[in-house]
């Protein structure tokens, strides 16, 4: 076949570091069952969804967020034993 330069091959080695680098910062999807978890509509103390690093804020006014782990809508005032401070 064919020959490949240096720099294509340096190029697309960055290309593969930097896909691998952006899919890590995002939490695995897990979609667990809410009783599982423990979930509950109401915040735990200071503890609640809105204040958790899994939890994806709604897009736009009046929607309701989602959970990196937890399936279906998640109110941002809700709790549930997974739940882990935004840094």
């Amino acid at each position: 076949m064919g020959w490949i330069g240096r720099r294509a091959a340096v190029g697309g080695m960055l290309l593969c570091v930097a896909g691998v680098a952006s899919a890590a910062s995002k939490p695995f999807r897990w979609n667990r069952p809410k009783g599982t978890a423990g979930y509950r509509d109401a915040p735990n103390g200071d503890q609640r969804c809105g204040k958790c690093k899994l939890f994806d804020p709604p897009k736009a006014e009046g929607e309701i967020g989602k959970c990196w782990v937890i399936e279906g809508a998640i109110s941002p005032k809700g709790w549930c034993r997974l739940w882990e401070p935004r840094s």
